[in-house]
């Protein structure tokens, strides 16, 4: 990031003001490009046969309904659902191919969703139970 950026070194202190002049979209696009080189770069022989796999599951974050209105789900629960994709280089490394962030009424199930969480189709997913 620090290459990417142009700066000669990123000190802690000041991270965050600069990460607040950074469009998001850029961060996003960094954030693709070191994990396709992360999948071409480090994948195990003994997954390359197989092709490229990704495990696929979701966990769910309650919040406070004094924190936020947005995720309501009904009067006393609030919360919102995190989706990911990952990349899995060998047993015990992996990084995000996609992710999903929405409210928690969405079911895992959704076609939007699990089109968004496939993207490409060149990948052999595993999702947890109870994914179509």
């Amino acid at each position: 990031m620090q290459r990417w950026l142009g700066l000669s070194s990123i000190r802690a202190s000041s991270l965050h003001r600069k990460l607040e002049r950074l469009p998001t979209e850029s961060l996003q696009e960094l954030c693709h490009q070191a994990a396709k080189k992360l999948a071409t770069m480090y994948c195990d022989a003994s997954l390359q046969s197989l092709g490229r796999l990704a495990a696929v599951d979701s966990s769910m974050v309650t919040l406070g309904s004094k924190r936020a209105e947005w995720p309501y789900v009904s009067k006393d629960f609030h919360a919102i659902k995190l989706r990911l994709s990952l990349g899995l280089v060998n047993e015990t490394t992996s990084y995000p191919l996609r992710t999903v962030l929405s409210t928690a009424v969405v079911s895992d199930n959704d076609d939007e969703v699990l089109a968004a969480l496939v993207e490409p189709s060149d990948v052999t997913c595993d999702f947890d139970r109870g994914a179509k």
